[in-house]
């Protein structure tokens, strides 16, 4: 079976988990959206891993203050506009040496080994002088709908965002985190509860040739596998991933 690439088939993949073929599965899309933001903050915040820090360059106008972002890209943490790399680089013709910086920067942080080290501590730092010295760009970003909207007038150049994506640590979704087994398990088992206490709500669901589901059984299942799950990650995976990051 292939490997989910996007977020609709995930959802898809985790219905079939939960027996989608035969009875339906009603989880609303903010039971999604939690189950989802449920999971990944589990890896995000437990496995070491399973996110990094990343600078990504969009191309802005004036007369646009929506952008749709990649679908790995968790949280934006900053942005530096123009204005920001005008301080930055005041001591040379902005028009020039800021763009090329950009691009060098964002090459650095596609190159493993310990260019990738560089690239971070020099983000990071970045980011930190943002924060302190320059004037703030106002922006929400919905990683849902992988929605940047600002608030404040742009200019007809260049966004520098600095940004956490989410990755395909050990490989098994064939590049995508999307279809990471792991996070397939682990997201099944939170949709399995949050499907049973749905169940809960309104009594039996019946299945094809007799019998009902039993909600109560449903959850208590979910969280047996949260809980064998979480244990198992903490155990095994950081090494895992530790090796697969550091070692590849």
């Amino acid at each position: 079976m292939a490997r989910p690439t996007k977020r609709s088939e995930f959802i898809a993949r985790i219905k079939r988990n939960l027996g989608g073929d035969f009875v339906p599965v009603e989880l609303s899309i903010d039971n999604w959206n939690d189950v989802i933001d449920d999971a990944i903050y589990f890896f995000s915040t437990e496995i070491e891993g399973f996110s990094r820090d990343a600078a990504i360059k969009i191309d802005v106008s004036s007369d646009t203050r929506e952008y749709t972002l990649d679908d790995d890209v968790y949280a934006v943490m900053e942005v530096m506009d123009r204005m920001s790399w005008s301080q930055l680089f005041y001591k040379f013709p902005t028009a020039t040496k800021a763009p090329e910086y950009v691009n060098w920067l964002i090459d650095l942080g596609s190159t493993p080994g310990t260019q990738m080290v560089d690239y971070v501590v020099d983000s990071q730092n970045l980011s930190a002088f943002v924060r302190l010295f320059t004037p703030k760009t106002q922006y929400t970003y919905n990683f849902h709908t992988h929605k940047l909207l600002f608030y404040n007038e742009l200019p007809d150049d260049f966004i520098l965002i600095f940004a956490n994506r989410l990755i395909d640590f050990d490989g098994s979704g064939n590049g995508s985190y999307w279809g990471n087994k792991y996070l397939i398990e682990y997201a099944t088992a939170l949709a399995k509860i949050q499907w049973g206490q749905n169940l809960s709500k309104f009594g039996g669901l019946s299945i094809p040739g007799g019998g009902e589901l039993n909600a109560a059984d449903l959850k208590s299942e979910g969280k047996e596998e949260k809980q064998a799950f979480e244990e198992f990650a903490r155990a095994n995976l950081i090494d895992m991933m530790w090796a697969q990051i550091h070692y590849e």
